[in-house]
């Protein structure tokens, strides 16, 4: 029965993921000195985990493109899309 509990509970586990802001407390800026690279390499994604970038929509934005999007459209959706927190599928 314990076995059992104890499988259960592994699987639980991967199932949920793990939520991580983007620059740590920081947060998404290029005020200090926040590492981006050294950030992610401190940390293991895997699948299930959800990325959160932080950031003031005065300043940054964040969006998904896609590699059939223009390079045109690339600037055009920068330039139009400040959403302050974007989700992304």
């Amino acid at each position: 029965m314990s076995l059992v509990f104890l499988i259960l509970a592994s699987f639980m586990q991967l199932s949920f993921g793990t939520m991580y802001k983007v620059g740590g407390s920081a947060g998404w800026t290029t005020i200090g000195n926040v590492d981006y690279k050294q950030w992610a390499a401190n940390k293991t994604f895997v699948v299930g985990d959800v990325i959160v970038f932080k950031y003031s929509p005065q300043f940054y934005n964040v969006m998904q493109v896609t590699l059939s999007t223009s390079p045109a459209m690339h600037l055009l959706l920068l330039q139009h899309t400040q959403l302050g927190m974007t989700p992304l599928p």
